[in-house]
């Protein structure tokens, strides 16, 4: 088999298991949290590292911004033999809860995006296989994390998500916006390969706070508004990268919303002996939500929640194969 046209890799240069930032640089972040790492290929978008995890052997692939090249990267990565892929990065909160540094494991990815309409219809589900989806949430747990589990959107026009966009979002009760994972999940699907996806929250669209403070190469996401008449509230400009930033108290902007009854977005909650719902570790819950009388898990308006522990830290997968067909994943 010849090398591949964009990861310019060939069957055997990588592992079964990939993880996928969007960002090349962060191949390099997570390779420096390996035992050993090296550099396999790197063209245009696209940085491919082989590391070792405490034994575990994983490739790590960025697929730059968008499905479109995520898409590709899909692609390639199976036809060389990759079949497990973990789209890890960053989010955009689409409830009040949702906050800076909170980890998003994806259930699945509305499809405001035109890549994976290319190859199936609109109405087909993006979702992750059971199991990754599962081993991601345990793993999250695991190292005490605060992880939401629950629906996301993926977006082409990161410049146009308007205030009705987001208000429409956030009512429909999806958690958070990104930019890759339906194609991830609808390829990878038609593929037969295992996926899943795990975000961190670098911004939340919902309180107006913005993506930027990762880097100072990337840009703040601009919301446009609407002409229509609408209650106005205020805003920070920019996204605070820490409490004291005094640059996030003295900068507000006037942006339009629709002020909507809490009910809006509460639903039934899950049934104690849900897959999911079961796995919450004991807690108070929270103000506002509903859930067992055991504490053991909660709802509110922004999904399922778990323990409260907001880490500065970044979370590590390694895969570990057990047999041909299961796999167990942990966070470091």
């Amino acid at each position: 088999m010849a090398k591949q046209p964009h990861l310019l890799v060939d069957e055997g240069d990588v592992h079964d298991v990939a993880l996928i930032p969007g960002n090349p640089d962060r191949v390099d972040r997570i390779a420096s949290h390996c035992d050993e790492s090296e550099l396999v290929a790197e063209n245009r978008e696209y940085r491919i590292v082989n590391a070792v995890y405490e034994g575990v052997d994983l490739t790590v692939c960025s697929t730059g911004i968008g499905c479109p090249s995520a898409a590709i990267a899909i692609e390639e990565l199976h036809n060389v033999g990759v079949d497990t892929v973990i789209r890890v990065g960053t989010c955009g909160g689409l409830q009040t809860d949702v906050e800076i540094g909170d980890m998003v494991v994806a259930t699945g990815a509305a499809k405001e995006e035109g890549t994976s309409k290319r190859y199936e219809s609109a109405t087909y589900p993006a979702v992750p296989d059971y199991g990754t989806l599962t081993a991601l949430v345990d793993a999250a747990e695991a190292n005490d994390e605060q992880v939401h589990v629950g629906p996301i959107v993926s977006d082409d026009a990161f410049y146009n998500e308007s205030d009705e966009y987001v208000a429409d979002w956030e009512e429909a009760g999806l958690l958070a916006i990104e930019m890759e994972a339906a194609a991830v999940f609808s390829l990878a699907r038609r593929r037969g390969m295992d996926a899943g996806a795990i975000c961190t929250a670098d911004g939340n669209l919902v309180a107006g706070t913005q993506k930027g403070a990762d880097s100072d190469e990337e840009p703040r996401r601009r919301r446009t508004t609407s002409a229509a008449p609408s209650t106005s509230r205020s805003t920070p400009s920019r996204r605070c990268s820490a409490p004291t930033d005094p640059g996030c108290a003295a900068t507000t902007r006037p942006t339009t919303a629709t002020t909507r009854p809490t009910t809006a977005t509460t639903r039934t909650p899950r049934p104690p002996g849900s897959p999911i719902g079961s796995r919450r570790r004991p807690r108070a819950a929270p103000a506002g939500s509903v859930g067992s009388s055991d504490g053991r898990w909660s709802r509110s308006a922004g999904g399922w929640r778990t323990r409260r522990t907001c880490s500065t830290s970044p979370s590590w997968w390694s895969c570990r194969r057990s047999s041909a067909s299961s796999r167990s994943c942990r966070t470091r």
